[in-house]
Formats: structure tokens, sequence, C-alpha cells
């Protein structure tokens, strides 16, 4: 499969389909929304040394039934900066368990730019100390292309774009911009059960000598509806090489969608990932207001 020319095609495909469908963005019943997230990862990775990081975020959502748009940014504490949420994955971008013993202790190094070391240079390995600083900050686009309403089924096309926030030379980020795109499939089956398939790509910036591959990526998605106020999901998450050598992430995880009120919604998600380059554990749990 040549990837490069799927990577270049689908954007251009998923422009197009948004473009053609923009005539209905102007939604006068419309509603924002504030949200909140907490998100917990552990997990040694491809590395020796076990990596944990929590991601506390704040954003705002605005919602038509026919699009939705929002933006967030976290606060980032962990114990390394080995590991970084690049291409919306977190993903470990540090040399591996047979190349880092320059990094033992607590330091961090400098960054002498492309004169000298890369910021590849600058990881602090994994301790007992902590780190903390501002992400990248997120914006996520969804627009429904068919369906919806009382035919059951619905498909989407959404964009997502990563805009570098966070500081580089602390490794909080990559220090690059990242963008990509996807189409969802959504159908209900029944009163209580429903499925939804997705297929996209990544377009990741690369930081200074480090040279990442644009990972196409999806997801199956089985929602189990249990009252009018809850609901349950499982879903499958995949993605294709990101670096040269090492096994992509993949993630197994199980959620549960709460309905508090007509304006309060709640969701907690926990994971584990099932390759050397995912999180072993991980925990989102999130709550939205509507305005």
């Amino acid at each position: 499969m040549n990837l490069g020319k799927i990577n270049t095609l689908f954007p251009v495909a998923l422009m197009l389909l948004l473009s053609l469908g923009s005539t209905g963005l102007p939604a006068p019943n419309g509603k924002w929304s504030v949200f909140g997230y907490l998100s917990y990862y552990n997990g040694k990775y491809y590395l020796t040394e076990t990596t944990r990081s929590l991601y506390v975020a704040g954003g705002l959502r605005y919602r038509t039934p026919d699009w939705n748009l929002s933006v967030s940014i976290p606060w980032v504490i962990q114990n390394s900066n080995l590991v970084q949420q690049t291409g919306n994955v977190l993903y470990p971008i540090g040399p591996d368990d047979e190349t880092r013993s320059h990094m033992d202790g607590d330091g961090m190094g400098m960054s002498m730019g492309h004169g000298g070391w890369g910021r590849h240079m600058n990881y602090q390995a994994p301790t007992a100390h902590y780190i903390s600083g501002m992400g990248d900050t997120y914006g996520y686009f969804s627009y429904r292309l068919y369906g919806g309403g009382p035919s059951g089924y619905a498909v989407y096309a959404n964009l997502q774009l990563k805009a570098p926030t966070a500081s580089a030379a602390r490794g909080f980020g990559t220090g690059e911009w990242d963008y990509g795109g996807s189409f969802s499939f959504q159908n209900i089956f029944s009163p209580h059960w429903g499925a939804a398939v997705e297929l996209g790509f990544l377009d990741i910036g690369d930081p200074d000598s480090l040279i990442f591959q644009n990972p196409i990526f999806g997801s199956l998605t089985i929602n189990y509806l249990a009252t009018n106020q809850l609901s349950f999901t499982a879903y499958y998450l995949w993605y294709t090489q990101i670096q040269e050598n090492v096994e992509p992430p993949r993630y197994v995880n199980l959620g549960m969608y709460y309905r508090l009120s007509d304006d309060l919604t709640a969701l907690v998600v926990v994971g584990r990932g099932i390759t050397r380059s995912s999180a072993a554990f991980n925990l989102y749990t999130s709550i939205e207001v509507t305005l």
C-alpha cells in the first residue's frame, strides 16, 4: 500500500467534501459549552523506566445539529519528557533503551539548535521528580455529511489541528504543527446497540533530528445504550508506523458516558496499550457543561 499517495489524496477529498457542505455552517440553533478533562498514562513504552503523564485541560465547544468545533489546551505533569503527545497520540520520542546511557540522572541538558544537539538530546529520564508546563493547543472540527436523525446512520468528516504552544525546550512538545483528518460512519442497529468506524490520517511535524512517518489511523467502536442517560462503549484504536523499526501504538478501551442533566455530561474511559510504543494503562475522564 502506498501510504504517501493516501496521505496526499485523503486531505484533498476531505476538504472538498467539507467545502461542499459549508453552506450549512451558519446554524442559528447552536450551543456553547465548556469542558474539562483529566487524562493519565502510565507505561514503559519501549524504554526501560516507567513514565507517568497527567494532562489536565480545559476547553470550549460550539455545537449545532450538523457540526461542532472545539479548542482545548492542557497543563502537563509528568516525571519525564521522553513521552509526548504527538499527532494526538501519546508517543515515546526519546532514544530507546540501548542508547540512553547519557541521560541518567535528573538533568535535562541544553539544546544547541541546528548547529549542535537537537531537541532529542533535551530529554529527562524518568525519575521520582515531576516537571510541569503548558501543553500544545488542539482544535477539532466535525461535520455531518449524510444521515442522522431517524435514519439511524450518519457519515462525518473530521479535521484536527495541533498548534505548538508547549515548550519544546522543556520537552512538552515537538515545537511543530500537526494536522489530520478522518471520515467516520456511525450506525444504530437497535434501541440499545450501535457501532462506529473511523479511518483517517495524521501529518506529524518533524522536530530537530527526528523523522516521523505520517500514519494512517482507525478505530472500531461498539456502543450500548443502557438508558437515556447512561451508555457504555468499547473501542479499538490503531495506527500505522510512526517511526521506523518501532511497532505503532494500539489501544483497547472501555468507557462509560452519563448524562447527569440536560446541560451536564460526564465521561470515563480506561484502556490498555497492546504494543511496546503504547502506554500500559490509560485513564480519561471529562465533564462538559452546556451554557
